[in-house]
């Protein structure tokens, strides 16, 4: 059981802070047509959402197991 709630972690993470950067650089493009992905900034704040989104997932994935 242990070994699924860190894959499941993992998994969160991973595709959170991903949806988390497409939806900044789909923003930023708007406003600087130079914006990527690997822009420090985004990456940062990505990487923060993500954490958090994994942080509320698996609080509650916890509580119902």
């Amino acid at each position: 059981m242990n070994m699924f709630l860190w894959l499941t972690k993992v998994a969160v993470f991973f595709s959170s802070a991903y949806i988390c950067a497409r939806l900044m650089v789909k923003f930023f493009l708007k406003r600087n047509h130079r914006a990527s992905v690997s822009d420090p900034e985004i990456i940062a704040v990505a990487v923060i959402i993500g954490a958090f989104v994994t942080g509320i997932v698996m609080f509650f994935a916890k509580r119902i197991i």
